[in-house]
Order: C-alpha cells, then structure tokens, then sequence
C-alpha cells in the first residue's frame, strides 16, 4: 500500500523524469487542491502531470474508464482527449448505466498539471 508519507519522504525531484502519473485508485486526490493527497504529492516530487480520484470509485467502471483511457492515450493523444473517449466509453456501457453514480466523472476526478500533455508521443 502506498501512503503519502511514503512520497513525502523521497527527495523533492524523485518523479522528475515522470511525464504523467495516473492513479486509478480510490481517494488518491481525497480534497483536491491543498490536500495532502497522493496526486499532490506525487506532483510536488516532479511529475509532470497527476490524475486521480477524490472519492470511491467502482471497479467495474474504474476498470472500464482505465482500459479506455490507456489505450487512447497510448495512441499519442492527449490526456484530455483520452479522458474524454474513456468518459464515452464508460457512459455507453450497459453495466456501468446501472451503478449510483458516475464515479469516474469530472466530479471525482482530480488531475494536476496539463491536460494538454501527450505522455505517449
């Protein structure tokens, strides 16, 4: 399991040569902006760009959203782009229709840094 106190304790450029981290994991940017979250403190070590989630997510749609997003993002595009491809993916889904909520969307997504970047071109 990786805390934050594990990030915290590496030097300040330890993910210097990270373009972007995607933690696809449950409350890995829990309060956002300020927080001491793993998306900040991943990015405050250097990475370039950060993306989490602030709350729970479901597995069967964080499996979704995640195996579209890579696979679009590892085409070259952007991680906004392929956020927006794995957005479609997930609300097109059957499966995913029937959850409570949408818990992959822009209301629990955290991303720090650009969404301009290209981390597979």
């Amino acid at each position: 399991e990786l805390t934050v106190s594990d990030i915290n304790a590496l030097s300040a450029n330890a993910f210097d040569e990270l373009k972007f981290v995607y933690l696809g994991a449950c409350m890995t940017g829990k309060g956002g902006s300020g927080a001491n979250n793993l998306v900040n403190s991943m990015y405050s070590k250097g990475a370039d760009t950060v993306l989490g989630f602030t709350d729970n997510i479901f597995v069967v749609e964080a499996n979704l959203w995640t195996e579209a997003f890579m696979q679009i993002l590892s085409t070259g595009c952007t991680i906004n782009y392929a956020i927006s491809v794995a957005d479609s993916t997930v609300r097109d889904d059957r499966v995913c229709q029937n959850l409570p909520y949408y818990s992959t969307g822009s209301t629990y997504r955290y991303l720090v840094g650009s969404g301009y970047e290209k981390p597979c071109a």
